[in-house]
């Protein structure tokens, strides 16, 4: 079965020679053109359009970060887990005696392809370069390429931006940080479920470690983040369960809370407990030292936005737990009994030593 649809997760060696133009929208769009050849020779007749237009964006970098490319070595890796995708969908359509669908033209698929992975439509030079190539692989060429562009990296971090709700401002704290942490994680093709981990155990302030920010998202919120967490990562809404048993699902009002109680000791604000207040209330002391210093208050809302951020750190702290409400109703708990953590599906795992969660 041919396979128009289906991603490469291999690249040729591609060389391009990229050019920015702004358009009269005001948007940044990419043009690049040239390639090298089968031989790896850059051929002046093959200047074409196989860069990847990024999505729109306001503002870009003078100088474009370095995509990570796509390990050509896994080629053959790629194309024997194709061909296995391909037989487990002939075999479900020979089952349910259906017939595949037609294969899409090459218009169509240098249009699905682009907006699939770098979130535009192809411009003409890109459309032109495509339908006439004679390569026997000019889609895993096509796809290699868009993958290797800057545009590739903007589309991701959009799809996840919008996943793990990130903010543009956040109260007292600038979000710059941990977006762009976000962002390095696509370009750097970092596999997922080692960002993933650093996001949910990552601690500190949010300027010597980004990733605290997604814990951060959501301060002053514990339940709202356990929510949250098991919908974006574990693809399961159990919301509901946090003021009653799941009236449609098996999820119980404990289920919630025992899942939550791993997050108990989760802190997201110094505080009077914290060791920053053990000499008092530093903002206040601050902000009497900054009434000295500048009696008529020219710097009074920038100096008070960056004690208020200082203020903001995820740290653990072991010795605090989770207790059911006050008016928990059902007979498989008590009103404000503790909860021990438990994990919805499987056996609880043992801790390592010296983790904290």
């Amino acid at each position: 079965m041919n396979r128009p649809w289906l991603p490469s997760c291999h690249r040729q060696l591609l060389w391009f020679v990229c050019l920015w133009s702004i358009a009269s929208t005001g948007y940044l769009t990419q043009r690049a053109f040239g390639q090298l050849d089968s031989k790896r020779t850059l051929s002046s007749r093959d200047f074409r359009g196989y860069g990847g237009l990024p999505a729109p964006v306001k503002s870009l970098p003078a100088k474009l970060p370095a995509v990570a490319p796509v390990d050509s070595d896994r080629m053959t890796e790629c194309r024997q887990v194709a061909e296995r995708i391909d037989a487990l969908v002939e075999a479900q359509l020979a089952h349910h005696q259906l017939a595949p669908n037609s294969l899409a033209n090459d218009h169509t698929f240098v249009r699905r392809a682009f907006l699939d992975i770098s979130g535009a439509i192809p411009g003409l030079v890109h459309t032109n370069a495509y339908t006439s190539d004679k390569q026997e692989r000019k889609q895993e060429i096509l796809i290699d390429g868009l993958l290797n562009s800057y545009g590739y990296v903007s589309h991701s971090y959009n799809f996840w931006a919008s996943i793990l709700r990130l903010n543009d401002r956040q109260e007292f704290l600038p979000a710059t940080s941990y977006r762009d942490w976000v962002k390095d994680q696509m370009r750097i093709n970092r596999p997922y479920d080692e960002w993933v981990r650093e996001m949910l155990t990552a601690e500190g302030k949010l300027w010597d470690n980004p990733a605290a920010g997604y814990t951060l998202r959501d301060d002053g919120m514990p339940l709202v983040h356990i929510d949250n967490t098991v919908r974006v990562f574990l693809g399961t809404q159990i919301g509901c369960a946090q003021c009653h048993d799941h009236p449609f699902d098996r999820w119980t009002q404990k289920n919630f809370y025992e899942l939550a109680a791993f997050t108990a000791g989760v802190v997201t604000r110094d505080g009077g407990d914290s060791p920053a207040f053990s000499n008092g209330n530093p903002i206040e002391r601050l902000k009497q030292e900054a009434k000295e210093i500048d009696p008529e208050k020219r710097l009074e809302g920038s100096m008070d936005q960056m004690m208020q951020a200082n203020l903001y750190r995820v740290s653990f702290d072991a010795q605090r737990v989770l207790k059911l409400p006050a008016d928990y109703a059902y007979s498989n708990g008590k009103p404000n009994e503790v909860v021990a953590p438990t994990v919805l599906w499987g056996n609880l795992p043992e801790g390592s030593e010296g983790k904290t969660r």
